[in-house]
C-alpha cells in the first residue's frame, strides 16, 4: 500500500464510535492484568518486544503478543511502563529492561531484537535506538500508529506528554534529527487511513520507513486487528511454536 492514501483529517461519522471502542477494549485488556509477568519463550525465536501506548498497559497487547507467538515467530515480552514526561527515563528503563530479555530469550548470543510499539510506545523505543545506538542489536522495528512528527489533536488535550508530541515540539525535533535512522535497521510505519488520534495521518510515515497503510483501521484497533497481526507476522523470521513457560511465570 502506498503512502499518502489517507483520507485526510476530518473523520467519517461511522469511525468514531468504532474508534473509541476499540480504545475501551484496550483499556479491558489492560485492567485484565498486568501481561508484562508473562514471557512466552519460543525455542529459536528471535526475542520480539512490545511496547504499549499512552493511557495503556502491557495488556492491551497481548492479543498482539500471542498471535505472533502462536505464529512461531520470536519469543515474547511486552515492557510495561508509566506513562510520564520523562521519555529519557523511560527510554534508560527499556535499556535495563533488555538486558533481562537478553538474558532471557535469546536462542544465542547475539541475536538481533525486534522491537513493537503502539503510539507513544514507538517514540520510546525511537528515543532509546537513538540514545544507545549500540547497546543491543536491532533487526526491525514495527512502528504501530505512531505519531513520528507529531499530531494536532494534543492542542485539545494537553498535558506534559502530549504537547511532547505537538508538531514542532523540541522533543520531536530532537528524536527527528535523523541520527538514529541510517545504521541499516529496518522501521516499518504501520498506521490505518481512520485514525482519529495522530492528525494528519501522513505524521505516522517515519521517513525511510516501509510504509504500511490499512483501510479501515483506527489507532486503537491496529493492535487488535488480524490483518495488521497478519502483516507484522510475514515481516517477521520463522521460529517454533511458542509456549508458555507457566513454572516461571504463573500468570501467563
Amino acid at each position: 500500500m502506498a503512502a499518502g492514501s489517507g483520507r485526510g483529517m476530518l473523520p467519517q461519522v461511522y469511525d468514531i464510535p468504532k474508534e473509541f471502542g476499540s480504545g475501551l477494549a484496550l483499556l479491558g485488556l489492560s485492567w485484565l492484568g498486568r501481561q508484562s509477568t508473562c514471557t512466552t519463550r519460543v525455542a529459536g525465536g528471535r526475542p520480539v518486544v512490545y511496547l504499549h501506548g499512552t493511557g495503556a498497559r502491557a495488556g492491551s497487547l497481548a492479543p498482539l503478543r500471542w498471535y505472533q507467538a502462536a505464529m512461531g515467530h520470536g519469543a515474547g515480552f511486552v515492557f510495561d511502563y508509566d506513562t510520564t514526561p520523562d521519555i529519557d527515563g523511560v527510554a534508560f528503563a527499556l535499556a535495563e529492561y533488555l538486558d533481562h530479555v537478553m538474558e532471557q530469550a535469546p536462542s544465542a548470543p547475539g541475536d538481533p531484537l525486534t522491537l513493537v510499539g503502539h503510539s507513544l510506545g514507538g517514540l520510546i523505543i525511537r528515543r532509546y535506538l537513538q540514545l544507545f545506538p549500540k547497546h543491543h542489536p536491532v533487526e526491525r522495528v514495527f512502528l504501530l500508529a505512531t505519531p513520528n512528527y507529531g499530531t494536532y489533536l494534543a492542542h485539545y488535550f494537553p498535558t506534559e506528554v502530549t504537547t511532547m508530541m505537538l508538531p514542532g515540539s523540541s522533543f520531536l525535533d530532537k528524536l527527528n534529527d535523523g541520527s538514529h535512522l541510517d545504521d541499516g535497521m529496518r522501521y516499518v510505519s504501520m498506521y490505518g487511513d481512520s485514525d482519529l488520534f495522530v492528525l494528519p495521518r501522513e505524521s505516522m510515515h517515519l521517513q525511510g520507513s516501509e510504509p504500511v497503510i490499512f483501510p479501515g483501521v483506527g489507532h486503537n484497533n491496529i493492535v487488535l486487528s488480524p490483518t495488521v497481526m497478519s502483516k507484522i507476522a510475514a515481516r517477521l523470521a520463522p521460529g517454533t511454536q511458542g509456549v508458555c513457560d507457566r513454572a516461571a511465570q504463573p500468570r501467563c
